[in-house]
């Protein structure tokens, strides 16, 4: 049985439409008053141990990756 793989042209990678998707809730987020949950999850830091050699993440820090690696400016 002999597989055929079509590459459809113009389709967008799905990683960078998560990403995007990603961006946009944080855009709705980030002008929330600042007593809503979701902004108040989104600024916090995380407590606990980690293990040696890596840094605790927040959320946020994963988003600003994101929006580096696609070339956002603001």
């Amino acid at each position: 049985m002999m597989c055929i793989r079509i590459e459809f042209y113009n389709e967008p990678n799905i990683v960078n439409v998560i990403k995007s998707i990603t961006l946009r809730w944080v855009g709705h987020v980030v002008r929330m008053d600042q007593n809503e949950i979701p902004k108040k999850i989104l600024w916090t830091n995380p407590g606990g141990q980690r293990g040696s050699g890596r840094k605790k993440s927040r959320w946020i820090d994963g988003v600003n990756e994101d929006a580096r690696k696609m070339g956002c400016k603001n």
